[in-house]
């Protein structure tokens, strides 16, 4: 099958206050997605995952982070986000 990077988009209405919650509740959905799918999708956390998606013929999702709003200025966050399978932060300058 195929990988596909996920985007965790926020609209900048929610930031900064709703930010995190908002990414949180977009990378619960695709996990519930995953749980409701497991034959045939799956969140990748590392390359093993993405080649065992492949060999399983199962769509993976490498979750990414557009901008870092969600964060606003906590970096301890960072480590929420990558429990969660986020492996990617696009930086917007």
């Amino acid at each position: 099958m195929q990988t596909i990077i996920a985007a965790i988009y926020i609209e900048c209405k929610f930031l900064p206050e709703m930010g995190l919650r908002k990414a949180l509740q977009q990378i619960s959905a695709l996990h519930a997605k995953a749980e409701d799918a497991p034959d045939k999708i799956m969140v990748c956390k590392s390359v093993d995952d993405i080649e065992t998606a492949k060999k399983a013929g199962k769509i993976g999702f490498v979750l990414s982070l557009e901008g870092t709003g969600p964060l606003y200025n906590d970096l301890s966050l960072l480590q929420i986000l990558y429990e969660r399978g986020v492996r990617h932060i696009r930086i917007y300058f």
